[in-house]
């Protein structure tokens, strides 16, 4: 699924079920409803009831969780490798470089190259399920799963994006390491390619590391796009209305958890530091937090099921096993909280990020082969809007959307488009046509 686009109207249905949630109202304690423990989580960004009333048993709260709690209880799917995948996957993790959280990723085939990592969208880790099992492989494969997408848990890092990409080039430079490969390929689907673009423009030892180790490469991006400064205003024209209501909404969503959790931290330094206001703060910390996992399950509401609606849709008789699990694993994870704040951060991450031609350039001047499949029937990027994205990588579009199978190049020949007969999910629904197009 792409934020960039279509994405974000996500946030106007769920809106007017967020509206609803109520602000700053003290939750009463039953207890003679179930009741989950409030657990301490290391990163959590408000302090745990234990922590300020160490003198007291912990408290409860009735039916409704708290944010640690839920993270406490998991984050979904259970095997890393995920339930029926192929023999041969092999688990691994590793610490963000951003926050310290553990980042999972999988790993299966020969150390030969060319070594791969392949990453999915916003929504759905395993966009290339498909294609894995449909052949065995040849060469090294990754699989990263970015935080909040099971089995990574979820952790709220100072940026977004700049989390995505910094752990990107971790997986990269990890690969690297365990292979002993000079050059990484990269296979991006839909959100992945913001965390590349952005993976581009930082600067420090790690990440440059990473980027050298792209020279000469191939990067595949699958149904994405990308944004520069100013680049939304262009796109609200072509969205219409309804993008820019969407778009407001999600940033006041954001914006106000933010706003609240900073108070949160406030208050708790407050209890710490004075034992008189101990059991106000400590009260409205526990009303803080059950609302908090209120507004963000009502927030990821209309994500989780637009995911689930689109995997109800019957693929080819052959791939229905796969459909169905898959299926299975969204409407299971996605009622985690940690998925539904993931998928908000998200849609916003990318607005920040000001990929230029001045970026395109330096891919260019390194020898990274950029492809690009833009799928016919994309389901959240139209061609009028990917032809901003193409014209910031040097490529001149024709106002109508060519044919499939058509291969549009930028000057250099390293930059270039196809048009594939397919919808946002092509590696999931047609894995034997992207298979001959990664491996001719």
């Amino acid at each position: 699924m792409n934020p960039g686009i279509l994405a974000l109207a996500l946030a106007a249905s769920s809106y007017a079920q967020v509206k609803s949630v109520p602000v700053a109202v003290p939750i009463p304690v039953s207890p003679a409803a179930p009741a989950v423990p409030l657990s301490p989580q290391a990163g959590s960004k408000v302090g745990t009831v234990p922590t300020l009333l160490p003198s007291l048993r912990p408290l409860t709260l009735p039916v409704a969780p708290t944010v640690r709690a839920l993270r406490a209880l998991g984050t979904g799917s259970a095997e890393l490798a995920g339930a029926g995948s192929p023999s041969g996957w092999a688990g691994g993790a590793f610490e963000s470089p951003i926050d310290g959280t553990k980042i999972q990723y999988r790993a299966r085939g020969p150390n030969a190259g060319p070594v791969r990592v392949f990453v999915g969208g916003m929504a759905l880790a395993r966009s290339f399920e498909s294609y894995f099992r449909a052949r065995a492989p040849k060469a090294r494969q990754y699989e990263l799963t970015l935080r909040g997408l099971p089995p990574t848990k979820w952790a709220l890092p100072p940026d977004q994006l700049d989390a995505d990409a910094r752990d990107l080039g971790r997986m990269i430079v990890l690969a690297a390491q365990e292979t002993g490969a000079g050059t990484i390929e990269l296979v991006l689907h839909s959100y992945s390619a913001f965390a590349f673009q952005r993976l581009m423009q930082l600067d420090d030892a790690e990440s440059r590391g990473a980027i050298s180790l792209l020279g000469r490469g191939r990067v595949v991006w699958i149904a994405a796009t990308t944004h520069w400064k100013g680049s939304e205003t262009q796109l609200m024209e072509l969205m219409g209305p309804q993008f820019v209501l969407a778009l407001q909404n999600a940033k006041l969503q954001a914006a106000y958890l933010d706003s609240m959790d900073r108070i949160a931290e406030g208050m708790r330094r407050l209890g710490e530091q004075n034992p008189w206001m101990l059991p106000q703060a400590s009260a409205w910390l526990i009303s803080w937090e059950a609302q908090r996992a209120a507004f963000v399950y009502a927030a990821g509401m209309a994500s989780a099921q637009l995911m689930q609606r689109h995997l109800e849709e019957r693929w080819a008789p052959e791939l229905e096993p796969i459909r169905r699990e898959l299926h299975a694993e969204v409407a299971r994870d996605s009622e985690s909280l940690g998925w539904r704040e993931a998928a908000l951060r998200r849609m916003l991450a990318s607005l920040p990020l000001d990929f230029t031609t001045a970026d395109a350039d330096r891919m260019r001047r390194l020898g990274i082969r950029l492809e690009l499949y833009h799928a016919a029937s994309d389901q959240f990027i139209p061609w009028k809007a990917k032809r901003l994205v193409l014209r910031s990588l040097g490529i001149d579009a024709p106002e109508l959307m060519p044919a499939p199978k058509t291969v549009l190049r930028d000057d250099s020949g390293l930059i270039s488009v196809r048009i594939v007969d397919a919808d946002h999910y092509f590696p999931l629904k047609k894995p034997g046509e992207f298979g001959q197009l990664l491996d001719p």
